[in-house]
């Protein structure tokens, strides 16, 4: 009478979009019910269903519905706003639903009824995303209008919506195919993971942000930031990815920065700042913050994103000096200022 009271197919995950719902069964099928106005149930209409139906097989390589293959069975289920995500056992993901964004990675902006699958973008495969069985795609999450994976590897593609930067690839241009997360403030070469001893090991959507955890237990998050959902002490948005602050905005609590001073001075015009590190874990860089008044609303004014010389020395048990000339300044005019380091 019920969804999984079969003892033989018990729902063994559950995922939900903005109104509708999916189950996962023990058997590798899906299941889905509620709003279906832009085909996020699967089963080739756009009909609201009342009790569960079977998602139909798409693209998928089975007999009739997704998942029905013995050999290779669905294994994770997320769903977006108006799209629905899954994965199967040889790491091959499939979407189906509202497109409007490029949210199904399948390279269109149609609307898909049943399953589609996401394409290479830019994964290193051959026509799908998860296609090498050495680098198998292993978990998918999704926001409102875009989606995540991850790889085994422990990179992190994303597709689908961009205006607030929530796809981490440097730009706020949609994607209707996979593009692979930059390194923002992860310490690797080009892309976020892409160290071999410190891969990206979970990931989460937000509605228009995202979180991914590395093997060090470092978070990182991009996208919109209004409400500070990134946690980097800001409120604005980052199209790369940037390093979560321990509590109270004082840093990676378990690998810190060494400051053994920190000055400011009075110039014509212009105010001179001072830092010095007696030593360095993981320092990224600098971001300057300035305010007109002590408790007053500071604004990041450079940054070693685009000043080079507030790159931090990453790993160093040496002392380091640093200067910065903040040259946008008016005479008579009081200033604070804030150091923070990334």
């Amino acid at each position: 009478a019920y969804l999984g009271d079969d003892p033989a197919n018990k729902v063994v995950a559950i995922a939900a979009g903005a109104f509708h719902s999916l189950a996962l069964m023990a058997d590798g099928t899906v299941y889905t019910w509620g709003h279906d106005g832009f085909g996020q149930l699967g089963d080739n209409s756009t009909t609201d269903k009342h009790t569960p139906v079977r998602v139909l097989k798409g693209a998928y390589n089975g007999t009739a519905y997704l998942g029905d293959d013995p050999a290779n069975k669905i294994t994770a289920l997320s769903a977006g706003y108006y799209h629905t995500i899954a994965l199967d056992q040889n790491g091959s993901v499939y979407t189906w639903g509202w497109n409007r964004y490029g949210q199904l990675g399948d390279g269109s902006w149609a609307q898909r009824n049943t399953p589609v699958r996401v394409l290479t973008g830019e994964y290193n495969g051959t026509t799908y995303l998860g296609d090498d069985p050495a680098n198998k795609v292993t978990a998918i999450t999704a926001g409102y209008y875009h989606t995540i994976a991850l790889d085994q590897n422990g990179s992190v593609y994303t597709w689908g919506w961009n205006n607030n930067g929530q796809l981490g690839d440097g730009s706020n241009s949609d994607r209707n195919t996979p593009v692979r997360v930059l390194t923002g403030e992860y310490n690797g070469t080009t892309y976020l993971g892409d160290d071999p001893a410190n891969k990206i090991t979970k990931i989460a959507g937000g509605s228009y942000h995202v979180s991914a955890m590395a093997q060090n237990a470092t978070v990182y998050t991009w996208g919109y930031n209004y409400y500070g959902q990134l946690g980097n002490y800001r409120t604005t948005n980052s199209n790369i990815p940037v390093k979560v602050h321990g509590e109270g905005n004082v840093g990676d609590l378990s690998l810190p920065v060494n400051l053994s001073s920190f000055s400011a001075l009075a110039g014509t015009n212009k105010v001179t700042l001072k830092w010095a590190t007696e030593s360095e874990v993981e320092n990224v860089g600098f971001e300057i913050l300035r305010a007109n008044d002590k408790d007053g609303d500071y604004q990041e004014i450079s940054s070693y994103r685009s000043n080079s010389s507030l790159k931090g020395q990453y790993s160093t048990s040496h002392r380091t000096d640093y200067r910065y000339d903040d040259q946008l300044v008016q005479t008579g005019q009081t200033y604070w200022y804030k150091l923070i380091d990334v």
